[in-house]
């Protein structure tokens, strides 16, 4: 027994001494922060934070501080103007050098309980502060570890997180207009969730965003045309059926906003989950229920050829992070493909793939024939995949062939207005919404006509020009 009592003093004391020697680091490139902002009418905004490498400098690895408002587009994000960090990990401390000319201390890990140090505060006033450490303790990470906590003057830090107001912001936290930690993640993984929140993304809503809407509106661009610009699909859900005693909706599609096609599969949306009903048999799309690590059987379109790939496709949560539309965060869930060829895709609630709406089975030997550019409600624009810089990259009418000569031309004049002009008489122009409803009409009967459209929404809409030679032509236009 005493054996025992002493083997397990030697085990408790060594793994205190391995606790206090394992410094964790700050200037961490695979830890993201996610901070909360107490500022701003409701709901409150989520901020994503991460380090990037930049530069060595006299020896030193610097590292910049990049911020995102959606986990998708990130900038350079600087208190002082081009602050770049560096960290002495034996001293555990991090400098910020700003203008690549003026380094200071930005935090000191290695304190003790009592000590002073004087600290750049780059979060509120641009200028240092004494800080004086009045105690120390420990916070658990989620896989067990523990890292130190350092209870300041105006601020509370963790080893290896930083402020809870923001990894530049020592010293912000009692001003009342900062952010606030919320979740710390590592590699991917979720490891410390601030007690005063309840979850990791406190600003998202609790309603859920339907799928099926025949008030929404997605925009794809064909990702296999040879040449650019490559022609611009739409897809919406336009009219409901009744099949088995439940209500199914029909996807349309169309090239150019003006002459829609039905598609031969059937859709309906229950709990959170999206059903195809694909040659009598129905499907699944997907789950927003599904949380991380769960796998699925979704839906894969086999084209007509059952032999060359199955209907469905297993595949398993690999992350869950949120997607900021309109203001508005919704759930977007990134998977993998585990018996079916491919890359990882993500499904966003209420906006769905970004490749198409649904697989399609040639995808197993090229790339994905559609991607999403972006997303209406009620001809608003929600949500643009940031890897396109407009959402429109050409509109092709069909019927109109390709000529090296335009015989009518639109010049906007002003907010709203807009002239058209014609080698041939206009016979008559059409201005449709982004659904294909048609708000206005006009008659001009000649040659050249100018349109005041400013008592329409603001939004995109899409003019038809009808000449006389029978020929139509498509523009878009915003108002």
């Amino acid at each position: 027994m005493k054996n025992l009592f002493l083997s397990l003093l030697f085990f408790i004391i060594s793994n205190i001494a391995f606790c206090q020697t394992n410094y964790h680091k700050l200037l961490d490139t695979t830890a993201v922060w996610n901070f909360s902002g107490c500022y701003g009418p409701p709901p409150y905004y989520t901020s994503y934070y991460k380090f990037k490498t930049d530069t060595f400098l006299n020896g030193y690895q610097y590292y910049r501080l990049l911020r995102s408002n959606d986990s998708l587009v990130w900038y350079n994000f600087n208190m002082f103007s081009a602050s770049i960090l560096r960290e002495d990990t034996l001293q555990k401390k991090v400098y910020i050098l700003s203008n690549y000319t003026d380094e200071g201390l930005l935090y000191d890990f290695g304190m003790l309980a009592g000590d002073s140090a004087v600290i750049i505060n780059t979060g509120c006033m641009n200028d240092t502060l004494i800080y004086h450490l009045q105690s120390v303790d420990s916070v658990q990470m989620s896989d067990g570890s523990f890292r130190k906590r350092f209870h300041l003057d105006f601020d509370t830090w963790i080893e290896g997180l930083g402020s809870l107001a923001g990894p530049l912001r020592p010293g912000c936290l009692t001003v009342g207009t900062s952010e606030n930690l919320v979740c710390y993640y590592q590699d991917n993984q979720f490891m410390y969730l601030n007690p005063p929140y309840a979850s990791c993304f406190y600003s998202h809503p609790s309603q859920y965003f339907n799928y099926i809407d025949t008030n929404n509106l997605w925009n794809y661009t064909e990702t296999y045309g040879i040449g650019v610009p490559n022609y611009t699909t739409l897809f919406r859900f336009k009219k409901d059926t009744l099949i088995g005693g439940q209500t199914y909706y029909i996807a349309e599609a169309t090239a150019d906003s003006v002459h829609w096609h039905a598609l031969t599969d059937f859709y309906r949306e229950d709990n959170k989950r999206v059903y195809i009903l694909h040659n009598g048999t129905e499907s699944l799309v997907f789950d927003a229920n599904a949380n991380l690590g769960d796998t699925l059987q979704i839906f894969h379109d086999d084209m007509g050829n059952p032999a060359l790939c199955p209907d469905t496709c297993l595949i398993k949560i690999m992350g869950i992070d949120l997607v900021n539309t309109g203001g508005l965060y919704r759930k977007r869930l990134h998977f993998q493909y585990l018996n079916c060829p491919g890359s990882i895709d993500y499904w966003i609630t209420g906006i769905g793939f970004r490749y198409g709406i649904v697989k399609k089975c040639f995808e197993y030997i090229g790339p994905p024939a559609l991607e999403l550019v972006c997303y209406y409600e009620n001809d608003s624009l929600m949500f643009k995949n940031p890897a396109y810089t407009t959402c429109f990259s050409v509109w092709v009418n069909a019927d109109v062939p390709p000529s090296s000569k335009d015989e009518v031309s639109l010049i906007m004049t002003g907010k709203g207005f807009y002239t058209f002009e014609s080698d041939v008489i206009i016979k008559q122009i059409d201005i449709f919404s982004m659904t294909a409803v048609k708000v206005f009409q006009v008659s001009p009967c000649n040659n050249k006509t100018d349109l005041n459209l400013t008592n329409l929404p603001h939004g995109i809409y899409m003019a038809v020009v009808y000449v006389e030679n029978e020929k139509k032509y498509v523009f878009k236009i915003f108002i």
